[in-house]
Protein backbone atom coordinates (compact mmCIF):
# COMPACT_ATOMS: atom_id res chain seq x y z
CA UNK A 1 0.00 0.00 0.00
CA UNK A 2 1.26 3.38 -1.12
CA UNK A 3 2.02 5.82 2.05
CA UNK A 4 0.69 9.40 2.28
CA UNK A 5 3.84 11.07 1.28
CA UNK A 6 3.96 8.52 -2.29
CA UNK A 7 0.03 9.32 -2.80
CA UNK A 8 0.30 12.84 -2.90
CA UNK A 9 3.52 12.30 -5.33
CA UNK A 10 1.21 10.49 -7.70
CA UNK A 11 -1.25 13.30 -7.79
CA UNK A 12 1.15 15.96 -8.33
CA UNK A 13 2.95 13.95 -10.94
CA UNK A 14 -0.86 13.13 -12.87
CA UNK A 15 -1.66 17.09 -12.20
CA UNK A 16 1.19 18.02 -13.97
CA UNK A 17 0.79 15.21 -16.62
CA UNK A 18 -3.42 17.15 -17.32
CA UNK A 19 -1.34 20.60 -17.38
CA UNK A 20 1.18 19.61 -19.78
CA UNK A 21 -1.65 17.57 -22.36
CA UNK A 22 -3.87 20.24 -22.21
CA UNK A 23 -0.76 22.96 -22.98
CA UNK A 24 0.02 20.66 -26.12
CA UNK A 25 -3.79 20.70 -26.80
CA UNK A 26 -4.31 24.39 -26.99
CA UNK A 27 -0.66 24.61 -29.04
CA UNK A 28 -1.79 22.17 -31.37
CA UNK A 29 -4.70 23.81 -32.18
CA UNK A 30 -3.48 27.15 -32.36
CA UNK A 31 -1.34 25.09 -35.18
CA UNK A 32 -4.41 23.30 -36.74
CA UNK A 33 -6.17 27.35 -37.08
CA UNK A 34 -3.39 28.28 -38.65
CA UNK A 35 -2.76 25.88 -41.28
CA UNK A 36 -6.50 25.85 -42.23
CA UNK A 37 -7.42 29.43 -42.04
CA UNK A 38 -5.74 29.91 -45.61
CA UNK A 39 -8.22 26.84 -46.96
CA UNK A 40 -11.04 28.52 -44.68
CA UNK A 41 -13.39 30.16 -47.20
CA UNK A 42 -14.82 32.70 -45.02
CA UNK A 43 -11.29 34.05 -44.34
CA UNK A 44 -10.74 35.37 -48.28
CA UNK A 45 -14.37 37.41 -47.67
CA UNK A 46 -14.32 40.55 -46.48
CA UNK A 47 -15.97 41.13 -42.98
CA UNK A 48 -18.88 42.74 -44.19
CA UNK A 49 -19.89 40.25 -46.15
CA UNK A 50 -18.49 37.49 -43.81
CA UNK A 51 -20.69 39.34 -40.88
CA UNK A 52 -24.10 38.95 -42.90
CA UNK A 53 -23.21 35.16 -43.48
CA UNK A 54 -23.26 34.99 -39.86
CA UNK A 55 -26.19 37.16 -39.71
CA UNK A 56 -28.21 34.95 -41.50
CA UNK A 57 -27.19 31.44 -39.65
CA UNK A 58 -29.36 32.80 -36.61
CA UNK A 59 -32.91 33.43 -36.24
CA UNK A 60 -34.66 36.34 -37.59
CA UNK A 61 -36.54 38.88 -34.87
CA UNK A 62 -39.53 38.29 -37.13
CA UNK A 63 -39.17 34.53 -37.21
CA UNK A 64 -38.68 33.82 -33.17
CA UNK A 65 -36.22 34.33 -30.71
CA UNK A 66 -32.44 33.37 -30.76
CA UNK A 67 -30.91 31.71 -27.69
CA UNK A 68 -28.03 32.27 -25.52
CA UNK A 69 -26.43 28.95 -27.56
CA UNK A 70 -26.17 29.73 -31.15
CA UNK A 71 -24.40 32.81 -31.94
CA UNK A 72 -21.42 31.11 -29.29
CA UNK A 73 -21.16 28.31 -32.09
CA UNK A 74 -19.10 30.50 -34.04
CA UNK A 75 -16.88 31.51 -31.17
CA UNK A 76 -15.59 27.56 -30.88
CA UNK A 77 -14.45 27.23 -34.89
CA UNK A 78 -11.58 29.03 -34.83
CA UNK A 79 -9.77 32.22 -34.04
CA UNK A 80 -10.92 34.13 -37.51
CA UNK A 81 -14.49 33.04 -37.14
CA UNK A 82 -14.77 34.26 -33.36
CA UNK A 83 -13.02 37.77 -34.26
CA UNK A 84 -16.25 37.74 -37.28
CA UNK A 85 -18.25 37.20 -34.73
CA UNK A 86 -17.31 39.53 -31.92
CA UNK A 87 -16.98 42.03 -34.33
CA UNK A 88 -20.79 41.35 -35.86
CA UNK A 89 -23.50 43.12 -33.44
CA UNK A 90 -26.13 41.63 -34.95
CA UNK A 91 -26.03 38.72 -33.85
CA UNK A 92 -25.82 39.61 -29.99
CA UNK A 93 -28.93 41.68 -30.64
CA UNK A 94 -31.91 39.19 -31.14
CA UNK A 95 -31.85 36.67 -27.57
CA UNK A 96 -34.30 34.88 -25.23
CA UNK A 97 -32.68 34.59 -21.51
CA UNK A 98 -34.28 32.38 -19.23
CA UNK A 99 -33.67 34.01 -16.05
CA UNK A 100 -32.27 31.20 -13.37
CA UNK A 101 -34.01 31.17 -9.98
CA UNK A 102 -30.67 31.28 -8.82
CA UNK A 103 -28.88 34.80 -10.05
CA UNK A 104 -25.06 34.37 -10.09
CA UNK A 105 -22.60 37.32 -9.95
CA UNK A 106 -21.16 35.49 -12.99
CA UNK A 107 -24.37 34.97 -15.07
CA UNK A 108 -25.02 39.08 -14.82
CA UNK A 109 -21.25 39.78 -15.97
CA UNK A 110 -22.13 37.05 -19.41
CA UNK A 111 -25.13 39.12 -19.72
CA UNK A 112 -23.39 42.54 -19.55
CA UNK A 113 -20.76 41.04 -21.91
CA UNK A 114 -23.70 39.77 -24.19
CA UNK A 115 -25.41 42.67 -24.20
CA UNK A 116 -22.19 44.55 -24.92
CA UNK A 117 -21.55 42.81 -28.00
CA UNK A 118 -24.44 43.88 -29.79
CA UNK A 119 -23.17 47.40 -29.83
CA UNK A 120 -25.75 49.99 -31.19
CA UNK A 121 -28.02 47.39 -32.69
CA UNK A 122 -31.39 47.60 -32.14
CA UNK A 123 -32.31 44.83 -29.75
CA UNK A 124 -34.75 42.20 -29.03
CA UNK A 125 -35.00 41.15 -25.74
CA UNK A 126 -37.07 38.49 -24.98
CA UNK A 127 -37.09 37.03 -20.78
CA UNK A 128 -38.42 34.01 -18.76
CA UNK A 129 -38.60 32.83 -15.82
CA UNK A 130 -38.80 34.07 -12.53
CA UNK A 131 -40.01 37.36 -11.67
CA UNK A 132 -37.96 38.25 -8.05
CA UNK A 133 -34.53 38.69 -9.67
CA UNK A 134 -36.30 41.78 -12.35
CA UNK A 135 -34.69 44.62 -10.74
CA UNK A 136 -30.98 43.45 -11.48
CA UNK A 137 -32.16 42.37 -14.99
CA UNK A 138 -33.46 46.06 -15.37
CA UNK A 139 -30.22 47.07 -14.15
CA UNK A 140 -28.90 45.75 -17.21
CA UNK A 141 -31.73 46.27 -19.66
CA UNK A 142 -31.30 50.36 -18.66
CA UNK A 143 -27.53 50.23 -19.72
CA UNK A 144 -29.21 49.75 -23.24
CA UNK A 145 -32.48 51.55 -23.21
CA UNK A 146 -31.52 54.10 -25.93
CA UNK A 147 -31.65 50.87 -28.42
CA UNK A 148 -34.25 48.95 -27.61
CA UNK A 149 -36.93 47.71 -30.59
CA UNK A 150 -38.74 44.92 -28.50
CA UNK A 151 -38.70 43.77 -25.32
CA UNK A 152 -41.14 40.40 -23.59
CA UNK A 153 -41.23 40.02 -20.26
CA UNK A 154 -42.99 37.38 -18.04
CA UNK A 155 -44.36 39.74 -15.61
CA UNK A 156 -45.06 43.61 -14.89
CA UNK A 157 -42.76 43.71 -12.63
CA UNK A 158 -40.19 44.25 -15.56
CA UNK A 159 -42.17 46.90 -16.20
CA UNK A 160 -41.59 49.16 -12.45
CA UNK A 161 -38.39 50.70 -14.12
CA UNK A 162 -36.90 53.99 -14.69
CA UNK A 163 -36.41 53.32 -18.33
CA UNK A 164 -40.70 53.25 -18.50
CA UNK A 165 -40.70 56.69 -16.33
CA UNK A 166 -40.87 60.07 -18.83
CA UNK A 167 -39.34 61.89 -15.89
CA UNK A 168 -36.34 59.78 -15.37
CA UNK A 169 -34.82 61.08 -18.75
CA UNK A 170 -34.15 57.77 -19.69
CA UNK A 171 -36.73 56.47 -21.97
CA UNK A 172 -37.01 54.09 -24.64
CA UNK A 173 -36.82 56.23 -27.97
CA UNK A 174 -36.99 53.04 -30.25
CA UNK A 175 -39.25 50.79 -28.83
CA UNK A 176 -41.55 49.50 -30.91
CA UNK A 177 -42.99 46.11 -29.18
CA UNK A 178 -43.58 45.58 -25.97
CA UNK A 179 -45.13 42.08 -24.36
CA UNK A 180 -45.99 41.35 -20.84
CA UNK A 181 -46.44 37.13 -21.22
CA UNK A 182 -49.33 35.17 -18.95
CA UNK A 183 -46.42 34.19 -16.56
CA UNK A 184 -47.50 30.35 -14.84
CA UNK A 185 -45.83 31.65 -11.40
CA UNK A 186 -47.94 33.06 -8.82
CA UNK A 187 -47.84 37.06 -9.70
CA UNK A 188 -49.35 39.20 -7.44
CA UNK A 189 -47.77 42.23 -9.03
CA UNK A 190 -50.34 43.91 -11.31
CA UNK A 191 -50.22 47.22 -14.00
CA UNK A 192 -52.35 50.24 -13.13
CA UNK A 193 -53.62 53.14 -15.73
CA UNK A 194 -50.98 55.53 -14.60
CA UNK A 195 -47.78 52.90 -15.30
CA UNK A 196 -49.14 51.80 -18.71
CA UNK A 197 -49.70 55.70 -19.53
CA UNK A 198 -46.21 56.12 -18.41
CA UNK A 199 -45.09 53.45 -20.88
CA UNK A 200 -46.65 55.09 -23.60
CA UNK A 201 -44.85 58.56 -22.84
CA UNK A 202 -41.29 56.88 -22.37
CA UNK A 203 -41.83 54.81 -25.81
CA UNK A 204 -42.89 57.62 -28.55
CA UNK A 205 -42.66 54.78 -31.42
CA UNK A 206 -44.40 52.02 -29.69
CA UNK A 207 -46.36 50.13 -31.99
CA UNK A 208 -47.30 46.82 -30.39
CA UNK A 209 -48.27 46.56 -26.57
CA UNK A 210 -49.24 43.00 -25.73
CA UNK A 211 -51.25 42.79 -22.09
CA UNK A 212 -52.22 39.54 -21.70
CA UNK A 213 -54.15 38.05 -18.76
CA UNK A 214 -53.13 41.13 -16.56
CA UNK A 215 -55.02 43.10 -14.04
CA UNK A 216 -55.02 46.80 -14.93
CA UNK A 217 -56.32 48.97 -11.88
CA UNK A 218 -57.81 52.63 -12.00
CA UNK A 219 -57.69 55.18 -10.92
CA UNK A 220 -58.22 56.49 -15.00
CA UNK A 221 -55.46 58.70 -16.52
CA UNK A 222 -57.48 62.24 -17.42
CA UNK A 223 -56.61 63.78 -19.94
CA UNK A 224 -56.32 60.56 -21.89
CA UNK A 225 -52.65 59.80 -23.28
CA UNK A 226 -52.34 60.76 -27.17
CA UNK A 227 -50.20 58.14 -28.67
CA UNK A 228 -49.96 58.40 -32.42
CA UNK A 229 -48.01 55.39 -33.58
CA UNK A 230 -49.57 52.37 -31.66
CA UNK A 231 -50.99 49.97 -34.49
CA UNK A 232 -51.76 46.61 -32.19
CA UNK A 233 -52.87 46.73 -28.39
CA UNK A 234 -54.41 43.39 -26.70
CA UNK A 235 -55.58 43.85 -23.24
CA UNK A 236 -57.48 40.77 -21.87
CA UNK A 237 -58.29 40.32 -18.67
CA UNK A 238 -59.27 37.09 -16.02
CA UNK A 239 -59.96 38.76 -13.01
CA UNK A 240 -60.95 42.15 -13.48
CA UNK A 241 -63.56 43.45 -11.22
CA UNK A 242 -67.09 45.31 -12.43
CA UNK A 243 -66.03 48.25 -11.01
CA UNK A 244 -62.31 48.81 -12.35
CA UNK A 245 -62.26 51.77 -14.24
CA UNK A 246 -60.68 49.81 -17.77
CA UNK A 247 -57.38 51.13 -19.26
CA UNK A 248 -59.09 52.47 -22.61
CA UNK A 249 -60.51 55.51 -20.83
CA UNK A 250 -56.82 56.76 -20.38
CA UNK A 251 -55.83 56.50 -23.63
CA UNK A 252 -56.35 58.20 -27.52
CA UNK A 253 -54.79 56.18 -30.32
CA UNK A 254 -55.61 57.10 -33.80
CA UNK A 255 -53.49 54.96 -35.41
CA UNK A 256 -54.97 51.65 -34.04
CA UNK A 257 -55.41 48.93 -36.45
CA UNK A 258 -55.98 46.12 -34.18
CA UNK A 259 -57.54 45.40 -30.47
CA UNK A 260 -57.87 42.60 -28.61
CA UNK A 261 -60.04 43.26 -25.18
CA UNK A 262 -61.78 41.63 -22.25
CA UNK A 263 -65.27 43.36 -21.50
CA UNK A 264 -66.91 42.20 -18.55
CA UNK A 265 -69.17 45.03 -17.58
CA UNK A 266 -71.43 47.33 -19.29
CA UNK A 267 -68.88 50.44 -17.90
CA UNK A 268 -66.42 48.60 -19.76
CA UNK A 269 -68.63 48.37 -22.99
CA UNK A 270 -69.33 52.49 -22.30
CA UNK A 271 -65.21 53.08 -22.10
CA UNK A 272 -65.01 51.36 -25.21
CA UNK A 273 -67.74 52.91 -27.41
CA UNK A 274 -66.51 56.17 -25.96
CA UNK A 275 -62.77 55.38 -26.67
CA UNK A 276 -63.41 54.32 -30.68
CA UNK A 277 -65.39 57.66 -30.80
CA UNK A 278 -62.13 59.58 -29.73
CA UNK A 279 -59.70 57.71 -31.63
CA UNK A 280 -61.27 57.33 -34.60
CA UNK A 281 -59.06 54.28 -35.51
CA UNK A 282 -58.50 52.76 -38.58
CA UNK A 283 -59.38 49.30 -36.90
CA UNK A 284 -58.86 47.07 -39.38
CA UNK A 285 -58.86 43.59 -37.13
CA UNK A 286 -60.79 43.35 -33.62
CA UNK A 287 -61.65 40.46 -30.96
CA UNK A 288 -63.60 40.69 -28.39
CA UNK A 289 -64.63 38.93 -25.15
CA UNK A 290 -67.79 39.61 -23.55
CA UNK A 291 -69.50 38.78 -20.32
CA UNK A 292 -72.44 37.27 -19.55
CA UNK A 293 -74.84 39.90 -18.67
CA UNK A 294 -72.87 42.58 -19.22
CA UNK A 295 -73.43 43.51 -22.54
CA UNK A 296 -75.81 47.06 -23.98
CA UNK A 297 -76.54 45.60 -27.15
CA UNK A 298 -77.83 48.94 -28.47
CA UNK A 299 -74.40 50.47 -27.65
CA UNK A 300 -72.83 47.18 -29.22
CA UNK A 301 -74.49 48.45 -32.76
CA UNK A 302 -72.85 51.80 -32.04
CA UNK A 303 -69.40 50.22 -31.41
CA UNK A 304 -69.72 48.20 -34.97
CA UNK A 305 -70.76 51.58 -37.01
CA UNK A 306 -67.50 53.14 -35.62
CA UNK A 307 -65.52 50.86 -37.19
CA UNK A 308 -66.05 51.37 -41.36
CA UNK A 309 -62.57 49.74 -42.15
CA UNK A 310 -63.10 46.64 -39.99
CA UNK A 311 -61.87 43.18 -42.32
CA UNK A 312 -62.06 40.98 -39.00
CA UNK A 313 -63.94 40.70 -36.20
CA UNK A 314 -63.79 37.95 -33.90
CA UNK A 315 -66.26 37.25 -30.84
CA UNK A 316 -66.35 35.55 -28.05
CA UNK A 317 -67.88 35.27 -24.51
CA UNK A 318 -71.72 36.08 -24.37
CA UNK A 319 -73.75 34.32 -27.76
CA UNK A 320 -76.42 36.95 -27.46
CA UNK A 321 -73.81 39.41 -28.71
CA UNK A 322 -73.08 37.16 -31.41
CA UNK A 323 -76.75 37.03 -32.44
CA UNK A 324 -76.94 40.57 -31.94
CA UNK A 325 -74.14 40.86 -34.76
CA UNK A 326 -76.09 38.99 -36.94
CA UNK A 327 -78.83 40.50 -36.74
CA UNK A 328 -77.44 44.08 -36.90
CA UNK A 329 -75.03 42.81 -40.42
CA UNK A 330 -78.11 40.97 -41.61
CA UNK A 331 -79.90 44.10 -41.85
CA UNK A 332 -78.00 46.83 -42.42
CA UNK A 333 -75.27 46.48 -45.52
CA UNK A 334 -73.76 49.85 -44.48
CA UNK A 335 -72.67 48.78 -41.26
CA UNK A 336 -69.12 47.04 -41.41
CA UNK A 337 -68.76 47.04 -45.20
CA UNK A 338 -65.40 45.95 -45.71
CA UNK A 339 -65.62 42.75 -43.44
CA UNK A 340 -63.99 40.44 -45.31
CA UNK A 341 -64.04 37.68 -42.02
CA UNK A 342 -65.51 36.77 -38.81
CA UNK A 343 -66.27 33.98 -36.39
CA UNK A 344 -67.34 33.34 -33.11
CA UNK A 345 -66.65 30.82 -30.18
CA UNK A 346 -69.26 29.83 -28.38
CA UNK A 347 -70.65 27.22 -25.85
CA UNK A 348 -72.19 24.16 -27.36
CA UNK A 349 -75.70 24.32 -26.87
CA UNK A 350 -78.75 22.80 -28.97
CA UNK A 351 -80.25 26.31 -29.32
CA UNK A 352 -77.78 25.78 -32.77
CA UNK A 353 -80.53 24.00 -34.47
CA UNK A 354 -82.66 27.45 -35.22
CA UNK A 355 -79.42 29.48 -35.25
CA UNK A 356 -77.84 28.09 -38.56
CA UNK A 357 -80.89 29.33 -40.86
CA UNK A 358 -79.98 33.06 -39.37
CA UNK A 359 -76.48 32.01 -40.32
CA UNK A 360 -76.63 31.06 -43.86
CA UNK A 361 -78.83 34.14 -44.75
CA UNK A 362 -76.50 36.32 -43.51
CA UNK A 363 -73.31 34.71 -44.82
CA UNK A 364 -75.69 34.83 -48.29
CA UNK A 365 -76.48 38.40 -48.12
CA UNK A 366 -72.71 39.13 -47.75
CA UNK A 367 -71.15 36.52 -50.21
CA UNK A 368 -70.00 39.29 -52.00
CA UNK A 369 -67.47 40.55 -49.34
CA UNK A 370 -66.84 37.85 -47.51
CA UNK A 371 -64.36 35.19 -47.42
CA UNK A 372 -64.02 32.97 -44.47
CA UNK A 373 -66.04 32.21 -41.23
CA UNK A 374 -65.00 30.05 -38.61
CA UNK A 375 -67.24 28.88 -35.69
CA UNK A 376 -65.36 27.04 -32.75
CA UNK A 377 -67.47 25.31 -29.47
CA UNK A 378 -66.03 25.66 -25.88
CA UNK A 379 -67.26 23.75 -23.16
CA UNK A 380 -67.53 25.26 -19.45
CA UNK A 381 -63.99 24.77 -18.94
CA UNK A 382 -63.14 27.00 -22.02
CA UNK A 383 -61.71 24.00 -23.97
CA UNK A 384 -62.61 23.70 -27.18
CA UNK A 385 -64.67 21.49 -28.71
CA UNK A 386 -64.63 19.26 -31.74
CA UNK A 387 -67.46 18.08 -33.07
CA UNK A 388 -69.53 17.08 -36.66
CA UNK A 389 -70.49 20.52 -38.17
CA UNK A 390 -73.58 19.20 -39.41
CA UNK A 391 -74.64 18.13 -35.85
CA UNK A 392 -78.16 19.48 -35.59
CA UNK A 393 -77.80 21.42 -38.86
CA UNK A 394 -81.04 20.82 -41.41
CA UNK A 395 -80.69 19.82 -44.75
CA UNK A 396 -81.34 23.41 -45.64
CA UNK A 397 -78.40 24.89 -44.23
CA UNK A 398 -76.58 22.56 -44.97
CA UNK A 399 -76.75 23.25 -48.84
CA UNK A 400 -76.97 27.00 -48.37
CA UNK A 401 -73.07 26.22 -46.92
CA UNK A 402 -72.23 24.10 -49.39
CA UNK A 403 -73.23 26.60 -52.32
CA UNK A 404 -71.02 29.20 -50.46
CA UNK A 405 -67.70 27.04 -50.11
CA UNK A 406 -68.74 25.91 -53.64
CA UNK A 407 -68.34 30.06 -54.50
CA UNK A 408 -64.94 29.93 -52.45
CA UNK A 409 -65.93 31.40 -48.78
CA UNK A 410 -64.12 29.20 -46.34
CA UNK A 411 -65.97 27.56 -43.75
CA UNK A 412 -65.11 25.62 -40.37
CA UNK A 413 -67.55 24.99 -37.75
CA UNK A 414 -66.62 22.84 -34.77
CA UNK A 415 -63.04 22.61 -36.10
CA UNK A 416 -63.76 21.35 -39.62
CA UNK A 417 -65.78 22.29 -43.01
CA UNK A 418 -69.08 21.00 -43.48
CA UNK A 419 -68.47 17.85 -45.74
CA UNK A 420 -70.20 16.64 -48.98
CA UNK A 421 -72.23 13.96 -46.99
CA UNK A 422 -76.03 15.25 -45.87
CA UNK A 423 -76.88 15.90 -42.35
CA UNK A 424 -79.59 13.57 -41.23
CA UNK A 425 -83.17 13.88 -40.64
CA UNK A 426 -82.92 14.73 -36.92
CA UNK A 427 -81.67 18.50 -37.54
CA UNK A 428 -84.22 18.96 -40.08
CA UNK A 429 -86.86 17.76 -37.15
CA UNK A 430 -84.96 19.99 -34.59
CA UNK A 431 -84.76 23.08 -37.27
CA UNK A 432 -88.45 23.19 -37.64
CA UNK A 433 -89.36 22.70 -33.91
CA UNK A 434 -91.41 19.20 -33.95
CA UNK A 435 -88.12 17.92 -32.38
CA UNK A 436 -86.43 18.75 -29.00
CA UNK A 437 -83.53 17.18 -27.94
CA UNK A 438 -84.02 14.85 -25.32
Amino acid sequence: MLSRESTSTVAQLASEIRTLQSSELNILSRVIQEVAGPCDPVASLPLEISSEIFTHCVPHPNERRGTLSEPLLFLGVCTHWKDIALSTGKLWSNVHIRIPYQLSREYTTFLEEWLARAGTNLLYLSFSGPSYPASEILRLVAGHADHLHELVVPSPVYLDSEIFSPDSGHGVPLLEVLRVQNSYEVDEVHLNSSRVAAIFQSAPRLRRLDLKQRYISGPTVTPPVLHEYLTSLVITDSVASDFTPPLLESLTLPSLMHLEVTSKSAHHIDALLSFLARSSPPLHSFVLNAGKDTWNLENFEGILRLLPHLHSLRLLGDPRIQDQFLRIIGQDHSVLPELTAFSFVRPKIWTMAQWYPRLGRVLSARASTLRSFSLEFVNTDGQVQFCDPTEAMSVGSWRVLQELMEGGMQINIGGQAPNDEKPSEFGADVESGSTEPS
